[in-house]
């Protein structure tokens, strides 16, 4: 089931229980936080959470510059710095929303006023 949740930015809708436990992901304290990319070693950024607790086995170890990449399945792109687009499509979490959370994490804006910040706007 999709909600709409904070229309005002370009109609960001998140999946209800897909939000829920990633705010309590956010808030647990059991990720360290990076930035610049989704995942580094043991480090999130708060999309790179959001995509851990959707599925952990989703995590390959990239050969680039970048330790780790996110992907859905063996036909979708694998991403290092930003949600894959199928996830992103798939689960309502639009190019803005996506933009505005990346700066706020890249920020060093600690993942529980980011949690805050998803709460009440999408």
């Amino acid at each position: 089931m999709r909600l709409l949740l904070w229309p005002d930015m370009e109609g960001a809708i998140v999946n209800a229980e897909l939000k829920a436990k990633w705010l309590e992901a956010l808030r647990s304290g059991k990720y360290d936080q990076t930035s610049g990319h989704l995942r580094d070693g043991n480090s999130f950024c708060c999309l790179g959470v959001l995509c851990n607790i959707f599925n952990e086995a989703g995590w390959d170890r990239s050969e680039g510059p970048y330790e780790w990449s996110f992907g859905e399945g063996p036909d979708e792109r694998r991403e290092v710095g930003v949600l894959p687009s199928n996830f992103r499509n798939t689960y309502g979490i639009d190019s803005g929303t996506e933009t505005r959370l990346i700066e706020m994490n890249d920020d060093g804006v600690p993942f529980s006023r980011i949690a805050d910040y998803i709460e009440v706007k999408l």
